[in-house]
């Protein structure tokens, strides 16, 4: 059935008789029968056959990410870039570009992606609020993996003058001025105040930001659970629950990225 799809679909792109609803269509259908490599062939026919449609960088994003799923990163990078260059105000395929790179130890070149866009963006609405807190937020995880902190502060703090609503942001700003040994810590500006970045501060951080037996577990209690979240509910009443004299308990460390907590997905 999916041999057959393929060969339609690709029939069809060559001669321009499927419009990009049919094709994405058509990808997705392969997509989820495991056939990635044709999805990428259908892809790269449909672009072939048409240069000047209007909505063409969307589909080379798209057949960015085809190509991403099946490990051609050379050719990725390169649909990204075309989207770029057909439509410079079409932000997705800055993120994914810069996520690229940086994935391949690239975090400089990744950091002038994201830079790009953020310089791109000086209106404040909707989309350019998302796009451009989402690449200060990965210019400062790569800057601070660097261990450029001056720069991944300052990187962070312009994500936080945007939307100050950011938890994982601010422990990170935090830890990184605790790393620096900046005095005071928790100094406020603008709209962002004391009290949101209190609130936002790790568990780690906390600890050595003050000794108030309270602050850190109501900290701790706050990450866990907007974090982590809450365990399993225990068994019912009079169920007894047994452990096998083969388990053991295990103890363990964990090591953060700095006093900060790890970073999360892009």
């Amino acid at each position: 059935m999916t041999i057959d799809v393929f060969a339609d679909a690709i029939n069809r792109a060559r001669t321009q008789q499927i419009d990009i609803a049919g094709m994405l269509g058509c990808t997705e259908k392969l997509k989820a029968a495991g056939q990635d490599q044709q999805a990428v062939e259908l892809y790269k026919t449909w672009i072939a056959y048409n240069p000047d449609h209007p909505a063409l960088p969307a589909v080379y994003f798209n057949y960015g990410v085809a190509l991403g799923e099946i490990r051609d990163v050379p050719g990725a990078i390169n649909a990204f870039r075309a989207a770029i260059r057909l439509k410079p105000d079409f932000y997705p395929p800055y993120i994914n570009l810069g996520s690229l790179l940086d994935a391949q130890g690239q975090g400089e070149r990744a950091v002038r992606e994201w830079m790009a866009l953020v310089n791109f963006l000086p209106m404040i609405n909707g989309d350019s609020v998302t796009y451009k807190t989402m690449a200060l937020k990965q210019i400062g995880r790569v800057l601070e993996t660097a261990n450029s902190d001056t720069a991944a502060e300052d990187a962070l703090r312009q994500s936080l003058d945007i939307n100050a609503d950011q938890a994982e942001v601010i422990q990170h700003w935090v830890a990184l001025r605790q790393r620096q040994c900046k005095w005071p810590v928790m100094a406020e500006w603008g709209n962002v105040k004391r009290a949101r970045l209190t609130s936002g501060i790790s568990p780690l951080s906390a600890a050595s930001f003050t000794d108030d037996p309270l602050f850190q577990l109501a900290t701790a209690f706050q990450y866990s659970r907007k974090s982590v979240g809450f365990p399993a509910t225990a068994a019912a009443p009079g169920v007894a629950r047994t452990r096998r004299r083969a388990d053991k308990l295990r103890i363990g460390t964990c090591r953060p990225t700095c006093a900060g907590m790890p970073w999360g997905s892009p």
